[in-house]
């Protein structure tokens, strides 16, 4: 067992992932391995960093449980990560308690902003008209929706994107093999071939009340900013936008009725400092300059993985010096070199030839 199959492990035992986080930190601050795990029944130390009942499930240790766990994975076309791992979405790093454990089904897309998008189950017509209008408007933009798969202004945000060809991840809370509520099938279906289905929870993992709540930080934590369209005074909804203000994230709300309970949530989200929604430019704005964060960290990360020569005539190129004369010209390349460097650049995606001999970075 290494590192990582241990806090998936701890995590299919079914030990909180709060809990999971004291026993990662534990083993790194007292260079523990993974294999220690299977001796640390009499560690007294430990035994008072946890519950009561999480130590008696780590006292008993089950040997064949990863294999069952990887098989019914495999089975079912399950993939698991850990926060380690390479994949693991950066903007949950970032979070209170993040989970150390992520299924999921589809895949991941690091490059498109995110906004969520949640609201009632119960909604009324101008909820799912808002929700309709808002999730069409942002897709267009090339957002992915954000959202729990819930009835009512979930489903109605997830449908849309799907509808206009957008990308949409589903957090669930439960495990990414159970389709819940069951009436959505069709909705989870498409995202798992389209998109993206994730849960901290392990498979099998049923619809337990405790687990609604916590899976609302993953909703707000993988999006760049978070829409309530209607909620009522104690409504889940207001959860993932209290959370994500507590994240640094952008909390819209939708204003309505002052008469509606549908309503009571988001006119109080306004009162107590969300920004107004009140078409979709007033997230366009935002979401402007969370692409130009976008485009930074792409570059960033762009520039990591360039060889030195690949830089150089790569800035050449952004500064307009985009053909080989004179890129000759600004460097102590030959003709060869910088021919070989520019295919180079195309080959990895960074420049583009926009004509006979001129390149223009992507």
């Amino acid at each position: 067992m290494n590192y990582d199959e241990m806090l998936v492990y701890l995590n299919a035992k079914g030990i909180s992932n709060s809990e999971i986080l004291i026993i990662d930190e534990f083993f790194s601050d007292n260079n523990l391995t993974a294999d220690d795990l299977k001796d640390i029944t009499n560690n007294i130390e430990l035994k008072s960093l946890v519950q009561k009942a999480t130590f008696q499930k780590l006292k008993d240790y089950d040997e064949d449980l990863l294999k069952k766990l990887y098989e019914y994975n495999d089975k079912h076309g399950i993939k698991v990560i850990t926060y380690n791992d390479e994949m693991y979405p950066v903007s949950l790093k970032l979070i209170e308690n993040s989970p150390a454990v992520l299924y999921y089904m589809g895949s991941f897309n690091e490059e498109t902003i995110k906004i969520a998008i949640v609201g009632a189950r119960n909604h009324t017509e101008y909820g799912a008209y808002v929700t309709e209008k808002f999730a069409s408007d942002l897709c267009e933009l090339g957002v992915e929706i954000v959202s729990g798969m819930a009835y009512g202004i979930d489903s109605i945000a997830h449908k849309t994107a799907l509808k206009y060809g957008a990308r949409t991840t589903c957090v669930l809370g439960t495990g990414v093999d159970i389709c819940y509520p069951s009436k959505n099938r069709k909705i989870y279906e498409e995202v798992r071939e389209k998109g993206l289905i994730i849960s901290e929870f392990p498979p099998t993992s049923g619809p337990m009340p405790y687990r609604f709540p916590l899976r609302n930080r993953i909703i707000s934590g993988l999006s760049d900013g978070v829409i309530v369209v209607e909620a009522k005074d104690r409504s889940g909804s207001l959860i993932t936008a209290r959370v994500g203000a507590e994240q640094g994230k952008e909390v819209f709300a939708v204003p309505g009725n002052i008469n509606s309970v549908y309503s009571e949530g988001t006119n109080k989200l306004i009162r107590d400092g969300a920004i107004i929604a009140l078409e979709v430019g007033d997230i366009v704005e935002n979401i402007y300059k969370l692409q130009e964060e976008c485009l930074d960290k792409k570059n960033k990360k762009m520039r990591t993985e360039l060889g030195e020569d690949e830089l150089i005539v790569y800035d050449l190129i952004v500064k307009g010096k985009n053909d080989v004369d004179s890129i000759v010209q600004n460097t102590n390349f030959s003709v060869s070199q910088v021919s070989g460097i520019l295919t180079v650049l195309e080959i990895k995606g960074v420049i583009m030839e926009e004509s006979m001999g001129r390149f223009m970075s992507k």
